[in-house]
């Protein structure tokens, strides 16, 4: 480790990570929360009706092949699903999918209010965060360097 600190920049980035775990501790609980709401109630409206051999999504040529794996079916495939989502994976070919397994186009208000929810107001708070801390890191390493400076 020592050896890292002797470059400047990788200094800051490790401070960095070293001083954003507490914060983004508490955002990925938040996050947790946004995603243990939508799943659940992609769970309730959603579950069950993507699955290997659905007629509706084999027809389907917009969709791709291994699609029915992105379901609703239980918790931990909705969170699987929810994470595609977020990071903004195939995101309309999913939507897609769910509006051609529902049949209806209202479906789309589910997935737009998780993308406001997750990406929107959760990642930016993550990319907010980072962002600050490592500017403070860089100004207080700046400060040091300069009263060691001023020291010799």
């Amino acid at each position: 480790m020592p050896l890292v600190y002797e470059i400047k920049t990788l200094r800051i980035i490790v401070e960095t990570i070293k001083n954003l775990a507490a914060p983004l501790g508490q955002v990925a609980g938040i996050l947790f929360v946004i995603f243990y709401m939508f799943g659940q109630f992609g769970i309730y409206f959603f579950g069950g009706m993507n699955y290997k051999g659905n007629i509706t999504v084999g027809n389907d040529p917009s969709v791709p092949q291994f699609y029915n794996l992105m379901n609703f079916n239980d918790f931990v495939s909705s969170f699987i699903t929810l994470f595609a989502l977020m990071i903004v994976n195939n995101w309309l070919d999913i939507v897609a999918l769910y509006v051609d397994v529902t049949g209806t186009a209202y479906v789309r208000w589910f997935f737009v209010a998780f993308y406001y929810f997750a990406v929107i107001v959760g990642i930016n708070i993550v990319v907010a965060f980072s962002i600050d801390m490592y500017d403070s890191v860089a100004r207080l390493d700046e400060e040091r360097q300069n009263t060691v400076d001023n020291l010799r």
